[in-house]
């Protein structure tokens, strides 16, 4: 991507982008099916648990860091 700083040709900030593979909400159903059988058993689960299994399963869905102007490409599908 461009390799541009913050401050300059209208960079404002630096993004974390998912990938265009999964949606974060796929990503999330992913990681909750892997306590289904626990949820079913009447055990209970943390937020926790759930949000580190959510970054663990990234791995089928880098994240980029990107500035605000490539993020918006990306997300639109111009590059």
């Amino acid at each position: 991507y461009c390799n541009s700083v913050k401050g300059e040709n209208g960079i404002r900030q630096i993004e974390r982008a998912h990938c265009n593979n999964y949606s974060r909400s796929d990503i999330l159903s992913l990681a909750v099916d892997d306590f289904i059988e626990k949820l079913d058993n009447g055990e209970i689960i943390t937020s926790g648990e759930i949000l580190k299994r959510f970054i663990e399963k990234h791995t089928c869905c880098p994240i980029y860091m990107l500035c605000n102007q490539c993020h918006h490409k990306y997300d639109n599908n111009k590059y």
